[in-house]
Order: structure tokens, then sequence, then C-alpha cells
């Protein structure tokens, strides 16, 4: 977020969803990798929990980029 800007290019910015698709899946597989090794004790630690949040937000933002912007016509806000 902190790199795009108003005007950028159509590439630049396909550059960037796919840096932001190949980190979210590395950290992705990182927590599916972390839940096979510690089960659901992975979920004691402050830090996990809040890992796994950030995961799950992230896969949460690529869905919703993803879909068609009329359906998501209402969570649109802004001129």
């Amino acid at each position: 977020m902190a790199i795009n800007y108003e005007g950028s290019s159509k590439t630049y910015n396909l550059t960037l969803d796919y840096i932001n698709f190949f980190f979210t899946g590395i950290f992705g597989l990182e927590c599916i990798m972390k839940l096979i090794a510690f089960g659901f004790t992975y979920f004691k630690t402050s830090w996990n929990v809040f890992d796994f949040c950030v995961v799950a937000a992230s896969f949460f933002d690529i869905v919703m980029n993803q879909l068609s912007t009329a359906s998501l016509k209402f969570l649109r806000v802004g001129p």
C-alpha cells in the first residue's frame, strides 16, 4: 500500500498485485505448515494468532479485489 500512487501505470499496478499474491501465498503456506506441525496449540501464541489474522485478512482482500465491482458497489466509499 505504501508504494501505490495516483496515476500509476496498469503494468505497475499489475506487478504490485503479483507481488502481493506471491507473499500472501508464502505466508499462507507458512501458516498451514505451522498448523500441521503444532496443531491447534499454534493459536496459544499471540504472535501466531496475529500472523494468522494478517494472512486471513490478506486472502480476504485478494478475494474482494477479484470480485466484480458491480457486486461490491455498496462497499465503495468516496467519489
